[in-house]
């Protein structure tokens, strides 16, 4: 036998392992969208549009420069080259992925993918490897363009890596927003205005990627520390809003009775605690109230915002996740938080502030700031506000949850509660007084500074009796929450102690939906 043949064929059976699922899981999916991609028009004319502009402009450029570039030629052509191929992979790549998914509501094929054995995230993962493929022949076409920016003369290699690095985290995310804008409508109108909105995400996008190219080599501030740490934390946030969109548009190829919620709670509970190691590892690097408490309550506000999903979801378990309880009562316990259901979003929502307020309870009485600021008193101002925004409207309509009307109603009553909180009392002393006054304790701002100069400190007392109040009326959510899975775990006991298939009875078929309900 052939050594070469030899060789090819132990590595074959070598790396089968590690091929293997990958052939079998997201090939179906990656292989369907990257032929469709090669064969359709749209890439095609994309491809050769954009290297046809790319190869007149830099034919233009040299017959400007002459047989003498100028000393920073290099420059200008990588920028200019960049130019072409950050609107290829920052506006066209993210945009196929967008009408990709959009075709499987026109073909009517969604259905039949949430109904086959792939896994939903499984499906995201080929339309969104498909993006990368595309986006990969890209950077292969535009290779020998920026590969001759490097002879010219005056071009940082290390430059035009971080601006090609960045690139590839930036078009990848920007794919994953497109995937779940894309996922979240099936009707034609609403799609149009997502994609009207997706059409503006790309643009603004693709113009701060050549904004920042063109600052980075003028400013030439690449080689300072600061901008490497920013880049980082840049890429990380930037990371984090991709995977929540990853993770969004997967809970859509999800079937309404399997757990959409789950692996979102996860995700939150992985993005918070990234968030506070952030925040620690910069607070620690440069001591400063001012950073400690903005990225704290930026988190803060985040996961308010991704709880008002999770306060709405239906408090019942689906049927089928209510054969995954565990049978172990601690480990029920445990994972309680991140099951499905409105009342474990309570708990999940109080679980995921821990971290933050500790964060900002302990960590300038570890490390002083340059200059004293009251965190404790910024946090516990804000957690209360908050709070009430949150637990009041949701748990209003707590029982009607299952239908998707009521939960839209009561998402949609946490910001016009928030907002109505700071606009009535000002109108009010508007149409009373003698001018507009915004000393109220509806005005966050207002409290927590009374609250800092020492001035009152009824007014934040005031809120935390409200927030008090309104987790007091969560509380029986919460136990009909925790006797629901009490209730599940012995039935799964005894199904497995009578050796009966995973089935439910039949008065547990009135369970209500797991889902999260877009």
């Amino acid at each position: 036998m052939n050594p070469i043949t030899a060789s090819m064929g132990w590595f074959a059976r070598v790396g089968a392992p590690l091929w293997r699922p990958i052939d079998e899981r997201l090939n179906p999916i990656l292989v369907k969208e990257v032929r469709q991609a090669l064969r359709g028009k749209y890439f095609s004319i994309v491809f050769w549009l954009m290297l046809t502009i790319a190869t007149v402009i830099g034919a233009l450029f040299l017959v400007s420069e002459g047989m003498r570039p100028s000393v920073d030629g290099g420059v200008k052509f990588f920028l200019a080259m960049y130019g072409c191929l950050s609107v290829a992979v920052h506006v066209f790549v993210p945009f196929s992925v967008f009408l990709s998914v959009g075709s499987e509501w026109e073909e009517n094929t969604y259905d039949l993918l949430v109904l086959s054995d792939l896994r939903p995230r499984h499906i995201v993962w080929g339309k969104l490897l498909s993006a990368v493929v595309q986006m990969l022949l890209f950077y292969t076409a535009f290779g020998p363009f920026l590969v001759f920016a490097f002879l010219l003369r005056g071009l940082d290699l290390t430059g035009a890596a971080w601006i090609l690095g960045l690139t590839v985290i930036t078009s990848t995310g920007l794919s994953c927003l497109a995937l779940c804008l894309s996922s979240l409508v099936r009707h034609r109108f609403a799609r149009m205005i997502l994609m009207a909105l997706q059409a503006v995400i790309l643009v603004f996008a693709c113009g701060l990627s050549i904004t920042f190219s063109f600052a980075l080599f003028e400013e030439r501030f690449i080689h300072i520390p600061e901008f490497r740490l920013a880049a980082a934390f840049f890429a990380t946030a930037f990371l984090m809003v991709a995977a929540f969109a990853f993770a969004i548009a997967a809970t859509r190829f999800t079937h309404p009775e399997e757990n959409r919620s789950s692996s979102v709670r996860v995700l939150t509970s992985v993005v918070v605690l990234a968030g506070v190691a952030w925040t620690s590892y910069l607070y620690s690097w440069r001591p400063g109230s001012e950073i400690l408490w903005s990225l704290s309550i930026t988190l803060m506000i985040g996961l308010t915002v991704i709880s008002i999903i999770f306060c709405t979801e239906p408090e019942s378990l689906g049927r089928r996740v209510r054969l995954q309880v565990p049978k172990s009562p601690l480990t029920a316990l445990l994972v309680a938080p991140y099951l499905p259901g409105g009342s474990r979003g309570v708990l999940f929502y109080w679980l995921n502030m821990l971290p933050i307020v500790a964060q900002l309870a302990i960590l300038p009485r570890l490390i002083p700031p340059r200059r004293p600021m009251d965190d404790l008193a910024i946090a516990f101002g804000l957690l209360a506000y908050l709070a009430a925004y949150l637990l009041f409207p949701t748990v209003l309509f707590a029982r009607r949850h299952d239908q998707a009307r009521w939960r839209n109603i009561a998402r949609i009553l946490v910001p016009i509660f928030a907002a109505m909180s700071f606009v009535v009392p000002t109108v009010v002393f508007f149409l009373f007084g003698s001018r507009v006054r915004a000393d109220h304790i509806g005005n966050p701002v207002w409290t927590i500074e009374e609250w800092m100069r020492k001035d009152s400190m009824l007014p934040l007392m005031s809120v935390a009796v409200i927030a008090l109040i309104a987790c007091t009326l969560n509380l029986p959510r919460i136990g009909r929450g925790f006797l629901e899975l009490g209730r599940c775990r012995s039935e799964r006991v005894k199904r497995e102690a009578a050796g009966a298939p995973g089935a439910v009875s039949s008065a547990d078929d009135g369970g209500s939906s797991a889902a999260t309900g877009a």
